[in-house]
């Protein structure tokens, strides 16, 4: 990670760790080793990013907005066992976070890791199918590996990755999440995301293993005509009391991350 880079993650850490407290700029100068400008060059490179912040004299800085679409840097911010998660690899537009995937390793790009964007421009299902992929509405994620397993592995493979997620979301928002076979996830009957795995496959080995998953997004605090445009309408009651937007998936995007990376490993 670069350097202005890293800075703005610990900068970024501290503020989140404080919650609604003020965090001193001459306690953050003092951690990095730098100036109270270079500081505040950091701040104001965050604010170009979506992030709003409270300054005041003698007490410092805290977060007063977050960015609404996802964010590399406040996800990683919220991640507290960086060195156990997989590479994250973030993207602003792709044609398809698999086929990101299926280039990285064949490029010998280190293995595990994550490929997430936020947008698609040739976002697909099975089968070729095409699947809708408009900037900020959706989640658009690929889990890259080399397993060197036996090709048998691979049968329950995406059974077994919906279940996680499927979990994961049932448990975070508190609504009846369930899977529809062989890849999709459905609440109330309306359909919620999808799942894609893709695999190369030697005569006795599973070399490489792409997941890709597509999870539908919706925020209960926007208009009806800003939910048209995702492309999905949510169940009556999680537009009533729920949101499942990108601005709420960085402080939940760890154990997303760790729920997908559990059952890759196996």
């Amino acid at each position: 990670m670069p350097h202005n880079e890293s800075s703005s993650l610990i900068i970024l850490q501290a503020l989140l760790k404080a919650d609604s407290d003020f965090v001193s700029g001459n306690d953050l100068a003092e951690k990095l080793g730098v100036s109270r400008v270079s500081i505040w060059g950091r701040m104001e490179q965050l604010r170009s990013q979506g992030f709003e912040f409270e300054a005041v004299t003698r007490k410092g800085y805290r977060i007063t907005k977050k960015p609404e679409s996802l964010n590399p840097l406040l996800a990683q911010a919220y991640l507290t066992n960086p060195e156990e998660c997989p590479d994250l690899v973030f993207l602003t537009t792709i044609d398809s976070t698999n086929d990101h995937a299926t280039r990285l390793l064949a490029n010998d790009y280190e293995a595990p890791f994550f490929v997430i964007s936020n947008q698609q421009t040739l976002g697909r299902g099975r089968m070729g199918r095409k699947w809708h992929s408009p900037p900020s509405s959706n989640l658009y994620l690929s889990f890259g590996s080399r397993p060197y397993v036996r090709p048998d592995r691979m049968q329950l493979f995406t059974l077994w990755m919906g279940v996680y997620v499927a979990r994961h979301l049932r448990d975070w928002l508190d609504l009846d999440i369930g899977l529809k076979w062989p890849n999709d996830l459905f609440y109330n009957g309306k359909k919620l995301g999808g799942m894609l795995t893709e695999a190369r496959v030697d005569a006795d080995s599973l070399r490489e293993l792409i997941f890709g998953n597509l999870v539908r997004m919706w925020d209960g605090r926007r208009g009806r005509s800003e939910r048209r445009k995702s492309g999905f309408k949510p169940p009556a009651r999680a537009k009533r009391d729920h949101s499942l937007s990108q601005s709420h998936l960085h402080e939940r995007s760890e154990s997303l991350f760790e729920s997908i990376y559990t059952v890759g490993k196996e």
